[in-house]
């Protein structure tokens, strides 16, 4: 709708009369710029135009905005995301995902279940002037005769998506006498009144007059308020203009005759321009060929796929390799992006195609530029300024004409306590915080301040043992030898209780990283020690340190200041080296440097050093010294090298044709080492997926980490955490990788349940995994729904929820399984031999 303005420029004020549509006038006299009172969302009426040239609407009735504003209107099913609650489970479904198409109606489509498409239960339709109910059978859902409203003369009417009723037929009818909302423009109080003429149900309209419309929930009234929310804020003796993608459009900061600020549009970019952000005007669209023509991305998520990137772009990029931090030379054919940033936003460019991806960020792309940041496979970028920038795409030597799909996405901002994920999937934390381990949020990491370490004025003191550190948000202080002005470092200051060698190890830390150490601590430090990572994921530094003396350590990154890189956070390992374990055969370390902790060192075995069980049963040692090495100690009843594997599965081989569809699999544990198998054709999910938990973006080849609500008894343990693959599988213990091939020996190498272990992947770009917890009948459980496919043969799908009760039990619901190879069942660990496997439904 346009919006009304309250005043204008002098100049303006002269135009208006003169029957012309000049600046910032809606309307002249008779010339209502073909405008309707249907083209602005109205059912009917007659538009007429204000003396000052703004659009008078008195004389519209019924408004009705368009479907895609995301609301639910009158006569709309639904609207973008919102679908009233309404499910694939509210048509009888057994599952799947619920959309709305473009004509506001529901498409069930991606609904899963053996229902045809029938009708929502307890809504209402009219068919003629019959009345129908839609009620729940024991299959479908299905259509019921209510009433012949013509038996009472009347008429069967709809007044909106799932609601009808017989009444006699009059126009902008309601459905409840008192009934109260607000207008959709918010301009009117609606209230529900009876025609006695007419013999129905109306709306009554109580103009607001300059204020508008607000609605309570709570007490289900309405009211005219004066006050208004202003959309955006005019800045003295400027025009304040923003880019709308969304509408792709210029939009203008206006005043309405409410007093309240708005956004109005102020031009409209053509369907092959976009709105540049910088200048705010309308240009053509880059062909994403050069440096001078990039494609701008400016809505996001943005897919970019293809056949062949040799023949779809041209080669302009020559050269961009040899700029600072701009990362290797690939095969040289290029596409050139263009993404608009405020300071502070993040966005992730990702690749999802058989092509092998460079991907450049630069703030120009001049042959030989700095770039911001660079990465293979992926980028993550947050933006120290905003303004435009660009992204340099290159494939490898080797992929040039393979199939190429990449991602780029606007990543949220987190703040400290925030959930996040160490691979910045869920969102980034902000500059002061960083993202690490933490058991008690839902996705086991949050934000977390960063506390000291900047630069030499807030050194972070270190202690002996394990220090978390993070380079997130931290700044480039020092230029050291190797990377001067790129880098970004942290510092921390260390003073030893007493003289000896002391060992400094900087380990969890992906990129290449260098150790510095120093007796001062100023930005013209010269370090007296230096040690460089190389590339490997750790490096150590010995030194001879005297009692009570202070050492500055400083941990740098060979990144740039403003790019942020998995993992946010590492640690920094503090140990004096001692010559025997004797008197440490407690505290985690290998204190004599022998790869030996605590009780696997001869040191420790015995009473008197505290290693008084068989700890290790398989190293063929008397590790308590009680006459008795591993097995044959009762120590060792349990441990995994003393008991034999066991397990219940069944392997797919790739002719076989999956039977799990439909069936659902029932473990009961029986004791501590064994379980009771029940398999019936019964599969329904055990939790609505989402109906009371959280959801994780589904990604490819991953590990997900969660910690239960309860202390889940496996096979004779009990276990407070469970890693889940992408793949298929979950674990109870720490498998140490993705592991994305199914494998029997794998499968028994870990307390393991695998629900259909395949190298899997998304459906579709976006698609999630559910988790839900909750108690059932005093019971608590925890449930994690897979909803993804195979890796290479995209119709073959699972969409299969495993449940984890608090008693032990297991329930596995197939409703769908196309995978054609897999691996099913559960696990635990032991010696050979690895049990015969079954096959769940013939069995």
């Amino acid at each position: 709708m346009s919006i009304v303005l309250s005043s204008c420029s002098d100049d303006t004020q002269e135009l208006c009369g003169n029957g012309a549509i000049d600046h910032n006038e809606q309307c002249d006299g008779d010339n209502l710029n073909q405008d309707s009172c249907e083209s602005l969302g109205y059912t009917r009426g007659s538009l007429s135009c204000k003396s000052n040239c703004t659009f008078d609407y008195s004389g519209c009735e019924d408004f009705q905005p368009n479907c895609g504003n995301d609301v639910v209107d009158a006569g709309e099913q639904c609207d973008g995301g919102d679908l009233q609650g309404i499910t694939c489970f509210s048509f009888g479904f057994n599952g799947g995902y619920l959309n709305c198409n473009d004509n506001c109606k529901f498409d069930t489509s991606s609904c899963l279940g053996n229902c045809p498409e029938t009708c929502i239960i307890n809504t209402k339709k009219c068919e003629g002037d019959i009345l129908y109910l839609c009620e729940e059978t024991i299959n479908c859902n299905q259509w019921v005769e209510v009433e012949n409203c013509h038996e009472s003369d009347k008429q069967c009417i709809e007044d909106n998506f799932g609601n009808a009723m017989c009444m006699r037929e009059c126009e902008g009818s309601c459905m409840e006498e008192g009934a109260v909302a607000c207008s959709d423009d918010n301009k009117y109080v609606k209230t529900c009144v009876k025609d006695e003429d007419r013999d129905c149900l109306i709306w009554e309209y109580e103009d607001c007059d300059n204020g508008f419309c607000v609605y309570d929930e709570e007490t289900n009234s309405t009211q005219c308020e004066d006050d208004c929310v202003d959309e955006c804020e005019i800045v003295e003796d400027s025009t304040t203009l923003r880019c709308n993608n969304q509408e792709n459009r210029v939009e203008i900061c206006n005043q309405a005759s409410n007093g309240c600020y708005f956004w109005n549009s102020y031009s409209q970019c053509e369907s092959e321009e976009f709105c540049n952000p910088q200048i705010h005007e309308c240009g053509l669209q880059g062909t994403g060929e050069s440096c001078d023509s990039p494609l701008f991305i400016k809505q996001f998520p943005h897919t970019v796929d293809g056949s062949n990137l040799l023949t779809a772009f041209s080669d302009d990029a020559t050269g961009f390799y040899q700029g600072s931090n701009c990362g290797n030379e690939t095969a040289g054919v290029d596409l050139f992006l263009s993404i608009y940033l405020e300071k502070d936003e993040s966005v992730l460019i990702s690749n999802d195609g058989a092509a092998g991806f460079l991907f450049r960020l630069m703030s120009n792309c001049e042959s030989g530029n700095f770039c911001h940041a660079w990465g293979i496979t992926e980028l993550l970028f947050t933006a120290s300024e905003s303004g435009l920038y660009y992204v340099v795409v290159e494939p490898d030597f080797y992929s040039v004409s393979l199939d190429f799909e990449f991602h780029v996405v606007k990543v949220p901002t987190l703040s400290n306590g925030d959930s996040c994920w160490p691979d910045n999937s869920y969102g980034v934390c902000s500059s002061d915080s960083f993202c690490a381990q933490d058991l008690q949020s839902s996705t086991g990491f949050s934000c977390q301040a960063i506390s000291q370490g900047n630069d030499c004025n807030l050194v972070q003191e270190a202690q002996e043992g394990n220090n978390l550190g993070t380079l997130q948000g931290m700044e480039d202080n020092y230029d050291f030898e190797i990377y001067p002005s790129q880098s970004v470092e942290q510092v921390w200051s260390f003073s030893p209780t007493q003289s000896g060698t002391w060992l400094f190890t900087m380990e969890n830390f992906d990129l290449s990283h260098n150790l510095y150490l120093s007796d001062i601590c100023t930005e013209d430090a010269t370090p007296f020690v230096f040690s460089s990572s190389d590339g490997s994921h750790s490096i150590t530094n010995l030194v001879f340190l005297l009692g009570n003396s202070t050492v500055y350590v400083f941990a740098e990154k060979s990144t740039p200041p403003y790019s942020q890189y998995d993992p946010y956070n590492y640690n920094l390992n503090i140990l004096r080296i001692m010559e025997t374990e004797v008197g440490l055969c407690n505290d985690l370390r290998y204190n004599d440097l022998d790869g030996l902790i605590d009780c696997e060192d001869p040191d420790c075995f015995g009473d008197s050093t505290g290693c008084i069980a068989e700890n290790i049963c398989d190293d063929g040692n008397d590790n308590d010294l009680d006459g008795l090495s591993d097995c044959q100690d009762p120590d060792c009843e349990l441990s995994e090298a003393c008991l034999e594997k066991r397990g219940i599965y069944e392997l797919f081989e790739e002719e076989d044709n999956p039977d799990l569809e439909g069936y659902r699999l029932s473990f009961t544990p029986v004791g501590n080492l064994a379980y009771e198998l029940e398999v019936t054709n019964d599969a329904t999910f055990f939790v609505e997926p989402g109906q009371g938990g959280t959801t994780v973006i589904v990604l490819d080849d991953y590990l997900y980490t969660f910690s239960l609500p309860f202390d889940f008894p496996f096979y004779g343990f009990e276990y407070s955490n469970v890693f889940v693959s992408s793949n298929g599988w979950m674990s109870f213990s720490d498998p140490g990788s993705e592991t994305p091939f199914e494998s029997i020996q794998l499968l028994f190498s870990n307390p393991m349940i695998a629900v259909m272990w395949d190298d899997l992947k998304w459906i579709n770009y976006g698609d999630l995994f559910y988790i839900d917890w909750g108690q059932y009948s005093g019971v608590s459980y925890w449930a994690f729904t897979y909803y993804n496919r195979e890796y290479n043969n995209p119709l073959n799908r699972l969409w299969a929820q495993v449940v984890l009760f608090e008693d032990g039990k297991i329930r596995i619901d197939y409703l769908e399984n196309g995978i054609s190879d897999g691996l099913t069942g559960i696990s635990s660990p032991g010696n050979d031999p690895v049990p015969d496997a079954t096959d769940f439904v013939t069995n």
